[in-house]
């Protein structure tokens, strides 16, 4: 239905929060006459965040992806402000190259991960074996998230291991992250238990 992208101060060129609005289909007859006073909304967004070790962080000893994080809530609220659907669902995604920061100032916006939605493991999505000996930096961690408003509700996630092209190669130094989500039935009660400041800090508004 529509895409931009948004600045949020990512270092790296080229990179930008990147989104899309979607319309989910639904029918109502055997005819598959889509409904008009049922349709839903989505927006899917993106984004890859300044890792750890860039320059400008080590020079600065600032928290880039505090800063970025900040600036995806603000886009992501402008965004669902600009469309005027009060239960609109909103998906954000990507590798955010840390797994406490991002989560907690997202959470403290109403954005709660899938896998502490669902009360699974987190998974560790980095690196993929195979790998290049300088993945070993960030080891054995998680570094890519999916989350998700009150208006989306995961059902099935999961980090895809052991992905393989032809050769033996890992088609990434990432594990790919993957949900299923039932979307416009919300809003949802979060089912989150992770505790990120001494108490729940999960509100619906």
């Amino acid at each position: 239905m529509e895409y931009g992208m948004v600045d949020i101060g990512i270092m790296e060129p080229l990179r930008r929060l990147f989104w899309v609005r979607l319309a989910v289909k639904t029918f109502t007859n055997e005819n598959n006459e889509q409904s008009q006073s049922n349709k839903k909304e989505l927006i899917v967004a993106t984004a890859h965040y300044t890792w750890e070790g860039h320059e400008e962080e080590r020079k600065t000893d600032v928290n880039l992806r505090k800063q970025q994080t900040r600036r995806t809530v603000t886009a992501l609220q402008d965004l669902t402000a600009k469309f005027s659907n009060p239960h609109l669902a909103v998906l954000f995604m990507g590798d955010l190259n840390e797994n406490y920061h991002p989560r907690r100032i997202l959470r403290e916006a109403g954005f709660v991960d899938c896998f502490a939605e669902l009360r699974l493991p987190t998974p560790i999505t980095h690196p993929q074996r195979p790998s290049e000996p300088k993945e070993d930096i960030q080891v054995g961690t998680t570094l890519d998230w999916i989350m998700q408003n009150q208006y989306a509700r995961p059902i099935l996630a999961n980090a895809l291991q052991n992905v393989f092209c032809t050769g033996g190669y890992s088609v990434s130094d990432h594990c790919p992250v993957m949900c299923i989500y039932e979307i416009g039935a919300g809003p949802y009660i979060s089912n989150a238990v992770q505790d990120f400041s001494g108490k729940n800090i999960v509100k619906w508004i």
